[in-house]
């Protein structure tokens, strides 16, 4: 198998099993959830026996959950994991690069997309079993409901139906792969894609247990440049410190990247000093917890909730609603802008300036349109009289 190509990587285990074994030992998560993701590749595996039309099976799994909360490393991981509790001495896995996927050229997109899994059904052919990873799913198999023709080419639509027809395509010929999607906002997610994935497991935000194991984890890397000795005292007696009690406190809503990334902030509180402190953390946690706040307030796509979250485009959907069809450009209809959505009032009116200086700058382009192409009356120039010689 390839080393890697443009439009994924590929990787045959158990080479380099260790790097994505660590990318699964690394999400600190209850056990069970876990074990559930190794059981549907188990199951999908003994399936592989079994005729795919008989049970609607597309041999997928989603997972979904808040950003920074380990489905991509779960995902990575679980190739090298399932090979190690099955036995399976060789498995294949394929990470595919949808931002690799996508074309300002026409039909480009789609091009890729059925390239690709003509690449994936080529290397499956030899039976060897493959995982499969598409990375933020949603951004191949976006809801076609919401696709406007007037923003977007039809090549938009074209592409999530190659990406449909090619699923169905490999359920049928391809038992042997099995489908790793991963998503931040599922309710994006078109429904044809929803109703071809098999199990769907949430990875949620981490609990204040989980909380707590994430940051001793991440003091511990900490160990090679600075003393840890204090916050480790303080988190792992039994029972903790109230300090250390009071710190996973004020972590609530942080997911587990963001957690590990405080102690980047502490040691940069605590450059000058040989330790990390109580105070380091207490300071790195209170900057991290603001940044995030205020990201959520201007609603930040990748920071709201996923269960709460309105997209920010449908707040601005009227505003470029039609485009004038000779000039280019040009809005064909009044921006609105609702003050129940979950946009800060500050952004709105932000928003709404810019709108409104598109459209004087549609109109002058308009006006520039007709004076270079509207008609003009041509006046002839008086014909010229050459002096009579006599």
């Amino acid at each position: 198998m390839p080393a890697s190509d443009r439009l994924f990587d590929v990787y045959q285990l158990p080479d380099r099993r260790d790097m994505f074994l660590t990318d699964w030992d690394v999400v600190l998560i209850p056990e069970g959830i876990k074990n559930l993701l190794i059981a549907y590749a188990q199951t999908l595996r003994r399936l592989a026996r079994v005729d795919s039309s008989g049970l609607a099976l597309r041999r997928a799994v989603l997972l979904y959950g808040p950003p920074g909360c380990g489905k991509t490393s779960l995902a990575r991981g679980l190739p090298a994991k399932w090979s190690m509790v099955s036995q399976t001495p060789r498995v294949g896995f394929i990470h595919v690069n949808t931002h690799a996927l996508f074309s300002g050229i026409r039909g480009e997109g789609q091009k890729n997309v059925l390239s690709t899994f003509q690449q994936i059904a080529e290397l499956a052919s030899g039976g060897l079993p493959i995982f499969v990873l598409i990375d933020e799913v949603e951004t191949l198999g976006s809801d076609r409901t919401s696709i406007s023709l007037e923003a977007n080419p039809l090549d938009a639509l074209y592409q999530v139906t190659a990406f449909l027809e090619s699923l169905d395509r490999c359920a049928r010929e391809l038992p042997n792969v099995i489908f790793l999607f991963t998503t931040n906002i599922p309710k994006v997610i078109d429904r044809a894609v929803r109703e071809r994935v098999d199990f769907v497991l949430e990875i949620p935000p981490p609990s204040a247990g989980y909380r707590s194991l994430i940051l001793i984890d991440a003091i511990r890397s900490m160990a090679r440049a600075y003393d840890v000795e204090e916050l480790l005292r303080l988190a792992t007696t039994s029972p903790p410190q109230p300090v250390w009690t009071d710190l996973i406190e004020e972590s609530d809503g942080l997911s587990g990247r963001a957690l590990r990334h405080v102690l980047v902030i502490a040691a940069t509180l605590a450059a000058n000093s040989p330790a990390l402190h109580p105070i380091h953390l207490r300071e790195a946690l209170a900057q991290v917890s603001q940044a995030e706040e205020g990201l959520r307030q201007s609603s930040g796509i990748y920071i709201e909730s996923y269960q709460e979250r309105a997209t920010a485009a449908a707040a601005i959907a009227p505003a470029a609603e039609a485009v004038d069809c000779q000039t280019g450009v040009g809005f064909g209809a009044d921006i609105t802008f609702d003050a129940s959505t979950n946009m800060g009032a500050a952004m709105l009116e932000e928003m709404k300036s810019t709108c409104t200086a598109m459209k004087e700058m549609c109109e002058t382009l308009r006006e520039w349109y007709r004076d270079q192409h509207e008609p003009t009356t041509m006046v002839p120039a008086p014909r010229r009289r050459w002096p009579h010689r006599g």
